[in-house]
């Protein structure tokens, strides 16, 4: 079995006790690294589960939108899970929520099709934690929610939709971002929300949000 675990977005405290439990009771447990090689969801996870004895594996998983170098990375990489499968039950580590903008989903999929059995371990995302470090409900009574990744097909249209937005994947197009949400008379009750669950969380509002925010950011804009 494959299981797809959250770790959470920074506070391994934020770790789920099955999430915890899965983690210690597989023989190997799977790591994304991205192109600047980092494994913060090792990091995360080696402070709330005892990783002692586990076989660390990284899975390159390229910061790029060619789905041709995407999908030659997902499976490379799912040829590497199943064969570590062959021996006995594992864990992908997963940031945040493994069902909101994740690898795991592509990966999981693939190594499915190849007849193996896999679990999906919901955790904390970086959309609820952001919320709860600002202190703002994300809906109350019949709002409607809408998570946008930046850029994404209509993505100026959905600005005008009734409800809360959660932005997310702005990376280096932040400064556009905060320009289009300025001219729109969005910014001034736009929160962001840089890092949150890690030491250097950091919340600002409006015009005091910096565009040179990181890539693990969320800009919420509470409804009306």
């Amino acid at each position: 079995m494959l299981y797809g675990v959250s770790v959470g977005c920074g506070d391994p405290m934020d770790m789920t006790l099955r999430a915890v439990r899965t983690i210690e009771a597989c023989k190997t447990v799977f790591v994304p690294k991205t192109d600047g090689g980092r494994t913060l969801a090792l990091d995360i996870a080696s402070q709330a589960a005892d990783l002692s004895g586990k076989k660390i594996v990284t899975l390159e998983t390229p910061m790029t939108r060619d789905k041709a170098a995407l999908d030659a990375a997902h499976e490379a990489a799912a040829e590497t899970v199943c064969k570590a499968l062959e021996n006995g039950d594992a864990a992908m580590l997963c940031l945040g929520d493994v069902s909101i903008y994740t690898t795991f989903a592509y990966i999981a999929a693939r190594v499915e099709k190849r007849g193996y059995g896999v679990k999906w371990l919901p955790g904390v995302s970086s959309v609820t934690a952001a919320a709860c470090a600002s202190g703002v409900p994300l809906v109350l009574g019949l709002q409607p929610l809408h998570i946008l990744p930046y850029g994404c097909e209509g993505f100026s249209e959905k600005l005008s939709l009734n409800g809360t937005k959660v932005i997310m994947k702005s990376g280096k197009k932040a400064p556009l971002l905060i320009s289009e949400l300025r001219e729109r008379g969005l910014l001034k009750k736009t929160i962001a929300v840089e890092n949150a669950g890690l030491e250097n969380e950091c919340i600002s509002v409006g015009e005091d949000i910096p565009e040179n925010v990181g890539y693990f950011t969320v800009f919420i804009i509470p409804a009306e």
